[in-house]
């Protein structure tokens, strides 16, 4: 896999996207976004097929993890959940 660099003092957003991938079945699939202060894409993880049930309930989380002998932090400044209220598949 690849790594993205990431830059101090920067804003960034992290996202993961479940879509209907399937109706006749109910298979959810969902997929890892990062993006910059922009909106735009800097990577995405692929999809995966039948990530959670339609049954699920969905509870939003985060954690920050040190990856390196280095000393980091991050910030949150902001936090947001929330879902489509509309049945309509796109």
């Amino acid at each position: 896999s690849s790594r993205v660099s990431i830059a101090l003092d920067t804003y960034y957003y992290f996202g993961v996207y479940l879509k209907l991938a399937d109706k006749t079945t109910d298979t959810i699939s969902a997929k890892g976004m990062f993006l910059n202060a922009d909106g735009m894409l800097i990577e995405e993880t692929a999809w995966m097929e039948s990530a959670v049930a339609p049954t699920t309930l969905l509870t939003p989380w985060l954690f920050v993890q040190n990856r390196s002998a280095a000393r980091r932090s991050m910030t949150l400044d902001y936090i947001s959940a929330y879902q489509r209220r509309t049945t309509a598949v796109l």
